[in-house]
């Protein structure tokens, strides 16, 4: 029997898009982490001690234990849900973080990385030890979970966290396809909030806008007098209609490129008819196919490039599937000879050179070189998945491939392609 020639037919593909993708995102990470950052936190901050938002006494939300879990991890899990719901579908990959403080969001969005698909995310404070202490704890906690990621996959993700007042626009944040912030316009004057949320439906126009502030009638639950705002650094605080009443000001502005819906987060019993805690305003734009950015914008610099790192995924599955695939070539490829030497050494096992593979896999040099592939410990970590169809061996100083061949080699190609099927993404 002779098989047909060799076609890279789905069971078989090289995943050119990913591999297309992977070296784009590869080679934009290299050059956004070599960079020199604009200033040093530490040197800065050095002779400031520093204090947690969370241990502010003033923080009516955190004096009484209301809510299960606490309200800023509701506010920052609707974020992430939004963005599940929504991303896909807008295609966002870059989101802009405005007023991020210290970073909570962007910890909660990292557990999730691989499903949000985003590739970079620039956050934007202008308090320098609210960032430090952010970058600072978040580096610490992808740390711990690093090995829970890399089973994951998914493209890299850049972390950016820039020092500069959020009234202000700069190119960095300008094209980004999404831009949210929570609890934030009600630190400033109720003018500025109202520019800085026109600043970005109209200049930025990202994709998506969600905005949060706390709802001023729910303030009866913290124990507060009518009129006495929740933070003592409040500069207003909306009821419901009031919060509706001003966004109806804006959508004056932009009703043409948006649609919006309020929703709200932050449920306590007792206190239903309030609706809740925090009331969002989620903002979409009606065509999803913006005009490109012109490069004036792009090219404004109002904030400063503060710290830096990157949230990695695992290429495990990625390696898996498209050394999978080289096999089954190499095996079809080289079909009579391998038929020939099974037959004369009356051997049930099929033997692979893992460097004609290797040649066959074609694995971005990038790849290589910064030692994110490594198919010995993908193919030790799938053993069991496989039930030992597939395992790397050592003959003399060569690797090879070794497998159990079944009644022929065509069942066992075609017992390897449905493997590499059940394990594709």
């Amino acid at each position: 029997m002779v098989l047909p020639p060799w076609k890279p037919e789905r069971n078989y593909n090289y995943q050119e898009d990913l591999m297309k993708n992977l070296k784009e995102a590869y080679e934009e990470i290299d050059a956004k982490v070599h960079r020199e950052l604009d200033v040093d936190l530490e040197e800065m901050l050095k002779n400031v001690s520093l204090v947690h938002s969370w241990l502010n006494l003033d923080d009516k939300e955190n004096k009484k234990k209301l809510f299960t879990p606490p309200l800023q991890r509701q506010r920052a899990e609707f974020v992430r849900d939004i963005l599940l719901q929504w991303g896909r579908a807008y295609n966002i990959k870059k989101l802009a973080v405005m007023g991020c403080g210290q970073l909570y969001l962007e910890w909660v969005l990292m557990y999730r990385m691989d499903e949000l698909g985003l590739r970079c995310i620039c956050s934007v404070d202008k308090k320098a030890s609210s960032i430090r202490e952010g970058i600072k704890d978040n580096k610490y906690n992808y740390n711990r979970v690093m090995s829970v990621l890399q089973k994951r996959v998914a493209m890299p993700c850049v972390i950016e966290a820039y020092l500069g007042s959020i009234l202000e626009l700069d190119g960095r944040v300008a094209d980004a396809d999404a831009v949210v912030a929570t609890e934030v316009i009600e630190h400033m004057p109720i003018e500025d909030a109202t520019k800085f949320c026109l600043m970005v439906l109209t200049q930025i126009q990202p994709k998506m806008f969600v905005a949060s502030t706390p709802n001023a009638e729910y303030n009866t639950a913290f124990g507060l007098e009518p009129g006495k705002f929740r933070h003592t650094d409040h500069k207003f605080e909306f009821d419901r209609q009031q919060f509706q009443d001003w966004i109806d000001e804006l959508m004056k502005e932009v009703d043409e490129l948006y649609e919006y819906e309020i929703r709200f987060v932050g449920q306590t019993d007792g206190y239903e008819e309030l609706q809740g805690a925090t009331q969002f305003v989620i903002f979409r734009l009606k065509d999803i196919y913006p005009a490109p950015k012109s490069k004036e914008l792009l090219s404004v610099r109002n904030y400063k490039l503060a710290d830096h790192y990157v949230i990695y995924h695992g290429l495990r599955h990625f390696e898996f599937h498209t050394v999978l695939s080289a096999i089954i070539q190499y095996i079809h490829c080289n079909y009579d000879e391998i038929r020939m030497q099974s037959e004369n050494v009356s051997s049930s096992l099929i033997v692979v050179p893992c460097e004609a593979v290797l040649k066959l896999c074609n694995f971005p040099a990038f790849l290589l070189e910064q030692n994110k592939i490594n198919i010995y410990q993908t193919f030790r970590w799938k053993s069991e998945l496989m039930w030992d169809l597939v395992s790397v061996t050592r003959i003399c100083a060569d690797m090879y491939f070794v497998m159990s061949r079944a009644d022929s080699v065509e069942e066992t190609i075609r017992m390897l392609a449905t493997i590499q099927q059940r394990f594709s993404f």
